[in-house]
């Protein structure tokens, strides 16, 4: 705890203090490993240290922003410590390496991240789907866009590039003070069945009030995932009637 404190305080000692971090990660299982270790087996075509913020260990685990990570065996920090979120923001290097939030919206990733991902949404869909769910949440998303990245999440909540309060917003929750739930870039998989679903209920116009529900609640999800999400008891009555609708087509 002092010693992440030290490096979020102390610029004068900050690399002497951050060679003294351990982390858990992607890969580390209970091992406890140093950003020294990390960066010695980092890929040869990886440029960047990657974490991502969270609660606890299991519900980072399966957060969506994992999907490339795993594919591609990239390991990833797990920051599940209070103090995390107020280390990274004074914390921006190690060993010359940038250290890269997962939930960038511009992710510095190896150029398999540019294979084509198979669509099961067709284009006049696809932009219905993308204007319903910009109606669904309005400002509490900046955009909504084809994500690059996911394979077997249905969507993720990217932060804008200029979201520089993003961690800092964390912080304030953490500390019990007044904090803003950051907004943020929706990005769909196309090539996801539940997707595909929500395209098809948009274009038949047979049940809109499921269908927005549906959004709103993998906004929701995701935001709850991160440790983002003020109130999740209010989420009760949506997944009820979620839970009803699935069962009547049961």
């Amino acid at each position: 705890m002092f010693v992440k404190e030290g490096v979020a305080t102390d610029v004068a000692q900050q690399a002497d203090l951050a060679k003294l971090l351990r982390f858990k990660t992607s890969r580390s299982g209970a091992e406890w490993v140093s950003l020294s270790a990390y960066v010695e087996r980092m890929q040869a075509d990886q440029s960047a240290i990657y974490y991502i913020l969270g609660d606890d260990v299991l519900s980072i685990a399966r957060s969506p922003h994992l999907d490339y990570f795993r594919k591609h065996d990239l390991e990833v920090l797990y920051l599940t410590d209070p103090l995390d979120s107020f280390m990274v923001v004074a914390l921006k290097d190690f060993n010359g390496k940038p250290l890269q939030n997962v939930d960038d919206a511009q992710l510095d990733l190896p150029s398999a991240a540019d294979q084509p991902i198979e669509s099961k949404v067709a284009d006049d869909d696809y932009a219905q789907l993308v204007a319903r769910i910009k109606n669904v949440l309005g400002d509490k998303i900046t955009e909504v866009r084809e994500s690059k990245v996911l394979s077997d999440s249905p969507c993720r909540l990217v932060s804008p590039e200029e979201a520089a309060e993003r961690d800092m917003q964390r912080v304030k929750r953490l500390l019990g003070q007044d904090y803003e739930i950051p907004k943020k870039i929706m990005e769909i998989n196309r090539g996801h069945q539940l997707m595909a679903d929500l395209a098809a209920l948009a274009h038949s116009g047979r049940n809109d009030a499921l269908l927005d529900a549906s959004i709103q609640q993998l906004y929701e999800s995701a935001l709850l995932v991160e440790g983002l999400l003020p109130n999740p008891a209010e989420m009760a009555p949506r997944i009820q009637l979620l839970m009803e609708a699935a069962l009547r087509n049961a």
